[in-house]
């Protein structure tokens, strides 16, 4: 059972630190950083544009980090808020024309990614592992709830 521990944890927090790795080395030529890269790619999925708040919940980041991220982004005129409300967490973000660009290089570069990532893997493997993950993680989750 050790054993088993020891490779899971092992595995886990080195995709983790080679993701964050690549992120941050291939973004570079962006000058953007791993927070930004994903607030952008959800943007450039959502045409209609986000929310501070959906931001917050899709990048699984707080409140603060989503903020500092969307100003960044905004003073590099990669994104503009659209104010529908008085209320600025709720106005939708949405990509500037320079931020759509880096939006198709960034998702072009993440396909690309992706595939080398997941060579040699059929389909059904990957599915399977994806859903393995995904139960893996509720149930760490779960357990994580009821010690609170």
């Amino acid at each position: 059972m050790r054993e088993r521990y020891e490779l899971f944890t092992s595995l886990i927090i080195n995709i983790n630190r080679y993701i964050l790795k690549i992120k941050n080395t291939e973004m570079l030529e962006f000058g953007l950083k791993g927070n930004q890269v994903q607030c952008l790619h959800y943007l450039y999925n959502e045409e209609n544009g986000l929310s501070a708040k959906q931001l917050e919940e899709l990048c699984e980041e707080d409140k603060a980090a989503i903020s500092r991220t969307l100003k960044q982004l905004e003073e590099s005129g990669l994104v503009v808020i659209e104010r529908n409300s008085d209320q600025k967490y709720r106005n939708p973000y949405k990509l500037t024309d320079k931020g759509r660009k880096y939006g198709k290089k960034i998702a072009d570069k993440i396909d690309e990614i992706m595939d080398i990532a997941s060579y040699g893997i059929d389909g059904d493997t990957r599915l399977k592992l994806y859903s393995s993950l995904t139960a893996i993680c509720n149930n760490l989750k779960n357990i994580c709830e009821n010690k609170e």
